[in-house]
């Protein structure tokens, strides 16, 4: 899980989109979501579960390895696939798009599941050739989960707008067995 060195940042490196998964068979089924054995690019778990009344299979991210790398530097995010990131406990996050190729859709979810902020979030300027990483970092624009959220979930851009994504709105899930499931 993701520590608090998180915290010490002020921001999470996210992702960038795209996905190129080799879906296998279901592993395990849980409420209202499935856990999907695959391979995918950085080999990380996947589930799928209704994402506003579309079957999505997002790559989870989980411990800060994961979660700093998100989708980073992928050039696509196909339709119906994204990245689901688990923080450690519910706080207000701060996602940026670190060496991001993409625009794509962000919706924090409070521990609850309900959606506390939505945005999409427009590619920066990639790093320059002598720009030192911290001032890169800095001038890369945040995007706030504005009330405390436990999850982050990246989609391709325009996906909130399309299935009526919106803050207050509740993902029917049971996120304390996606928690579990995932320890």
């Amino acid at each position: 899980m993701v520590t608090n060195t998180i915290k010490l940042f002020g921001a999470v490196v996210l992702i960038a989109a795209g996905a190129g998964f080799a879906y296998q068979a279901t592993q395990d089924k849980g409420p209202g979501f499935e856990v999907v054995s695959a391979e995918t690019k950085d080999k990380l778990e996947v589930i799928q579960f209704d994402f506003f009344g579309e079957p999505f299979k997002f790559e989870v991210a989980d411990d800060l390895p994961a979660i700093k790398q998100g989708l980073s530097g992928r050039a696509e995010i196909p339709t119906g696939t994204g990245m689901l990131f688990i923080d450690d406990g519910a706080r207000i996050q701060s996602y940026w798009m670190a060496d991001c190729v993409i625009d794509m859709d962000i919706a924090f979810v409070a521990p609850s599941g309900k959606v506390t902020a939505i945005h999409t979030m427009k590619m920066d300027a990639p790093r320059g050739e002598n720009e030192p990483v911290p001032v890169y970092h800095a001038r890369l624009k945040r995007y706030s989960s504005n009330l405390p959220a436990k999850y982050a979930i990246e989609t391709p851009a325009g996906t909130n707008e399309r299935l009526g994504v919106k803050p207050g709105k509740k993902i029917e899930i049971d996120w304390k067995a996606i928690d579990k499931l995932l320890d």
